[in-house]
């Protein structure tokens, strides 16, 4: 995706990728997509101010190595910012995904003007990030902010990162698809005829939603049941850094109002300071293109300040 200095998207391309594959591969297989679209874009390389990289996972922002990967163990410990710069001859920058979308509505978006803001990302797992004072915050080792992987009941499932009842395991997009897939194995027929298995994470929750509206009570309850867990945790949030906005992405979850509504009555029973204000909740306005905007406007935050 290219962009320009105001945020705008110039033009963009969609790479098909196996992320499970050799590293090194698919890194290349980008880099040669990145060529084409500046060559067809035809944009003067002179002009071109650097690369800016969105990944799932742990980042080490200051270097640009992937630390952990998010599911994706063949990712620990990638030099993403060595493999680009000597590759494209650029300088670039790599940011951890739910923070570039942060920052993306912080500067382009929804939160643009505001300086203390939390972002929210759900998909297949649960990722977070702050803004404070109008920097993000990285934290030390780089996951500040993170919330999916909190404990919200001890003796709850295994997640995937080996600790029990995390908030992901109970109200991510995989979650509450592996909710809707289980009640159809065990007979509820209402959610049977509406629900096809999938691997798709966001295509299950999708029909998730359409049947919540069509008053499929068993998947309205799956999705309100998600957004307690949400407004629970974000309590916790809401009392420690006190932000003036939580920003969601544009998960088809957000968009069942019963889910904002459960999250903010849940956030206002369970904040200390709820008789003085609680933070406005919003969901994205820049969409899928939010963490690759929050990819470039980390370049330019690094290259201008």
């Amino acid at each position: 995706m290219i962009i320009g200095l105001d945020g705008r998207v110039i033009m963009q391309q969609q790479l098909e990728l196996g992320a499970f594959g050799h590293t090194s591969g698919i890194l290349e297989d980008i880099a040669a997509g990145t060529e084409k679209l500046i060559s067809k874009a035809d944009i003067d390389p002179d002009r071109t101010v650097g690369i800016g990289v969105g990944f799932t996972g742990i980042v080490d922002r200051s270097n640009g190595i992937v630390i952990l990967g998010s599911r994706l163990p063949e990712w620990q410990n990638t030099p993403i910012r060595p493999f680009f710069q000597k590759r494209l001859d650029l300088p670039v920058f790599v940011e951890n995904n739910s923070h570039a979308m942060l920052l993306g509505e912080a500067r382009f978006g929804v939160g643009a003007g505001r300086k203390n803001l939390f972002g929210l990302l759900l998909d297949a797992g649960i990722g977070s990030g702050v803004l404070m004072n109008g920097r993000l915050c990285a934290g030390h080792p780089y996951t500040a902010g993170g919330i999916g992987h909190t404990t919200i009941m001890p003796s709850g499932p295994v997640c995937y990162c080996g600790k029990r009842g995390c908030l992901q395991v109970f109200a991510s997009e995989s979650a509450i698809g592996a909710s809707a897939i289980r009640m159809t194995k065990s007979g509820a027929e209402k959610v049977k005829a509406r629900i096809n298995e999938s691997n798709d994470h966001r295509a299950l929750v999708r029909e998730v939603v359409a049947a919540a509206r069509q008053e499929v009570t068993a998947c309205q309850q799956i999705l309100v049941d998600a957004a307690h867990h949400l407004g629970m945790s974000l309590s916790s949030v809401v009392n420690i850094i006190n932000p003036e906005m939580i920003i969601f992405n544009n998960s088809p979850v957000f968009s069942y109002e019963p889910v904002m509504e459960t999250i903010r009555t849940t956030i206002l029973r369970e904040t200390y300071a709820s008789d003085l204000s609680i933070p406005e909740l919003a969901v994205s306005h820049l969409g899928e293109n939010a963490c690759a905007i929050g990819a470039a406007a980390s370049v330019l935050e690094n290259t201008f300040g």
